[in-house]
């Protein structure tokens, strides 16, 4: 059993509001970590309140400043008077250098709190309906959820702070510091076959190996970034930040990432690059690159997300590294995460698109065209997407050499649209600067237009 005194530590919280009366700077730091509502006493809760309030007005928040709105306020006595106000601010231990370390003691403490507050929930609900255990879970893991996201911290970075970093090594130079629904790809022949990308519908971009389905998910999220200025989480579970960071940038500048990174650049790519950096910085796309992450931590940082920087669409790379909880088998494990991205894109009421691999079957066939059957591990893939978008290469197109880079016909057959039509268009795919592009008339006319059947299901 946790003890009371366990749940709260007024020492903490006293010294906490003293160091912000005594440094303005203070102010800023502790308002990351804690809320007001993260304070056990009420009279600390109101003094923070108040402290917010002032700093808002950029007032310095001293005791007599303090006193003044607390009394306007009516809540002066409440809070014991000046002289518990003097008593806060003359706390001996209060020491401004440690306000994050008293944050987070009084932050961890109402996270105790709020868990127990939790638990008590979700045992009385166990006693009062034992039939439920279906809802109860869900109840339980959304309050869990709750609790958890606030925890959460780093490893989701601006793609600004990472193209700014390796800019600096390259150049060795410091730097100074109502809309409609649907998202166009800016793919004009997918958006004619699709109608853009809209909110709640999960979809699936599944391809083989080297087929260019990252690249492809990765050029959507910067034509959406930059055509409409929505925020883009990208979940990376296979490369590092730093790698996505690099293939936009190539892709943008029409530089191979490879020699971005060996440094072996030209003054002309060296002007495509400067320019191509100005321009990618200022797209709101952020990058969480954590490996084997758990099904119910990507949940969480999406919520989170979401309420933070409004995040209007959330890629993963790809599904089938999402760690999810042990089932009886892997294709169940694979359902459940399908199952809960669908979810996600509903309750956040946002495009949800993962990417997922495919199996052999189709080598295996000698065709290179998939079919919804070959998405690997789960049939639940095919019956939870709202949108299937096969990646391969077109069969009668072959490679060409174009300047500096392979370019690859590829075809993004749209194999199931659960509110449309399904059919196939053609992509120019610029394999070393891991770009796509849309094909010039001419070549439509030479590969074939998209091919369109209606097909849409309730």
């Amino acid at each position: 059993m946790i003890e009371k005194g366990h749940l709260y530590d007024l020492d903490a919280e006293r010294a906490l509001l003293a160091c912000l009366m005594l440094n303005k700077d203070a102010i800023s730091r502790a308002i990351e970590i804690v809320k007001p509502g993260d304070f056990y006493d009420d009279r600390h809760r109101i003094i923070y309140n108040t402290i917010l309030r002032v700093y808002e007005r950029g007032e310095p928040a001293d005791p007599v400043v303090l006193k003044n709105e607390l009394e306007k306020e009516g809540v002066l006595e409440k809070i014991g008077g000046l002289s518990y106000l003097s008593e806060v601010y003359d706390t001996p231990t209060a020491v401004p250098a440690n306000v994050e370390q008293y944050a987070e003691i009084i932050r961890e403490r109402a996270m105790l709190r709020e868990l127990l507050n939790a638990s008590e929930k979700i045992s009385r609900m166990c006693a009062e309906r034992p039939g439920e255990i279906d809802d109860i879970l869900d109840q339980a893991e959304k309050l869990i959820f709750r609790i958890k996201q606030e925890r959460l911290k780093g490893t989701i970075l601006s793609i600004r702070d990472i193209l700014m970093e390796k800019y600096k090594e390259i150049t060795a130079l410091e730097e100074e510091e109502p809309v409609s629904p649907e998202l166009m790809t800016q793919f004009r022949s997918l958006d004619e076959l699709l109608g853009g990308l809209y909110a709640s519908n999960f979809i699936i971009v599944a391809g083989r190996p080297s087929a260019g389905k990252s690249a492809f998910v990765m050029n959507l999220a910067e034509n959406i970034a930059e055509s409409r200025k929505v925020p883009v989480l990208i979940f990376s579970l296979e490369m590092s930040a730093e790698e996505v960071c690099l293939r936009m940038w190539g892709s943008r500048a029409r530089v191979s990432p490879h020699r971005i990174r060996t440094k072996k650049l030209s003054q002309q790519e060296m002007v495509r690059l400067t320019q191509a950096a100005s321009e990618l910085s200022e797209l709101p796309i952020y990058i969480d690159e954590t490996p084997k992450l758990p099904l119910l931590e990507l949940k969480a940082k999406a919520r989170r997300m979401k309420s933070q920087r409004n995040i209007g669409l959330i890629i993963v790379d790809y599904l089938q590294l999402i760690e999810a909880p042990k089932a009886e088998t892997r294709q169940l494990e694979v359902a459940l995460v399908s199952r809960e991205l669908k979810s996600l894109a509903r309750e956040l009421e946002i495009p949800v698109i993962a990417v997922s691999q495919l199996s052999r079957a189709a080598e295996q066939r000698g065709d290179p065209r998939p079919r919804l059957s070959d998405l690997r591990e789960s049939g639940a893939l095919e019956q939870d997407a709202d949108v299937v978008l096969f990646i391969y290469k077109h069969p009668k197109a072959p490679e060409k050499k174009e300047k500096e880079t392979d370019v690859i016909i590829t075809t993004v057959e749209v194999a199931k649209h659960r509110t449309g039509p399904t059919g196939k268009i053609n992509l120019a795919f610029l394999k070393s600067f891991v770009k796509f592009q849309n094909l010039a008339p001419e070549e439509e006319a030479e590969y074939g237009e998209q091919e369109a059947v209606e097909e849409g299901e309730e």
